[in-house]
């Protein structure tokens, strides 16, 4: 099978592996094939229930789905591996996009709503993608709409951004005011006028139930091992029911007072929700 038939078929077993847009680039003597899986940003939750994080989701079906295709690769005899490098969102512009003030990859149908997963062959792609062009418009509606002042006339100051603090097992004090769902922060993505999907459906869990452990399993089916912690889960379910001033919810977070992994965050929301 020529090189050229090669390039289709993982593209074609890409697709069926769930990826909607699969886009391939020459890199020394192989190629690069970046795996797009786009999602939609949620709707609000309903009152007494938190979001999860729909990126989380995508981005866990998306390794998923790569794990999938490298497996169906290596019965057609195609060497391929996971792309384990740096520089991801910059090696994609090879392929078309841009990067926006926020740091973050648009693409030109999805916007930023979208994950990336890339994969690394020994077949030679011959393709010549268009490059990727900056289309910021440098509006400063994702500066402005940033809660934490993380994105600078020069870029973004990752160390004061929520997304990187929200993951942390135990979340600072200081940013524990922004936490608005389960995992992440897409107040940017959501102000940018480059960004034009639609906000679609939710997985919403019910506070109490999610604070008592009712649904830590099905959370980490969804988003992956490393996410899905339950120390990561109840403490930033706790820190929301106090954003939120869901009062009902602070018996089950006084349950929390003594636990070793999330007692702090418990204590902080139990500290706001006496007070609501």
């Amino acid at each position: 099978m020529s090189d050229r038939k090669k390039v289709e078929s993982i593209k074609e077993l890409a697709r069926e592996a769930g990826f909607p847009d699969v886009r391939a680039c020459a890199d020394g003597s192989g190629s690069l094939f970046f795996l797009f899986q786009p999602y939609r940003p949620a709707r609000q939750a309903e009152a007494g229930k938190i979001n999860l994080s729909n990126y989380y989701i995508a981005s866990q079906k998306g390794y998923l789905g790569m794990k999938k295709l490298l497996a169906a690769l290596e019965k057609k005899g195609i060497r391929a591996r996971e792309f384990r490098g740096n520089g991801v969102k910059q090696l994609a512009l090879r392929t078309g996009g841009f990067i926006g003030k926020n740091s973050l990859y648009y693409h030109e149908w999805y916007g930023s709503f979208t994950s990336i997963h890339v994969v690394q062959t020994d077949v030679f792609c011959t393709e010549a993608p268009a490059q990727g062009e900056t289309v910021c418009a440098a509006c400063g509606s994702c500066a402005g709409a940033c809660p934490a002042r993380a994105i600078l006339p020069e870029g973004l100051d990752v160390s004061r951004c929520v997304r990187a603090h929200s993951n942390e097992r135990n979340i600072p004090e200081e940013y524990r005011g922004f936490i608005y769902q389960l995992l992440g922060c897409e107040r940017c993505q959501l102000a940018c006028p480059q960004n034009r999907a639609e906000q679609g459906e939710a997985y919403s869990f019910d506070i109490i139930g999610l604070l008592s452990g009712k649904y830590i399993r099905e959370i980490r089916a969804l988003v992956g091992p490393n996410y899905g912690r339950r120390r990561i889960i109840l403490g930033q379910a706790a820190i929301y029911a106090a954003n939120v001033g869901f009062v009902p919810a602070l018996p089950a977070v006084q349950a929390l007072l003594g636990d070793e992994f999330v007692g702090d965050a418990a204590r902080w929301a139990a500290e706001i929700l006496k007070k609501s």
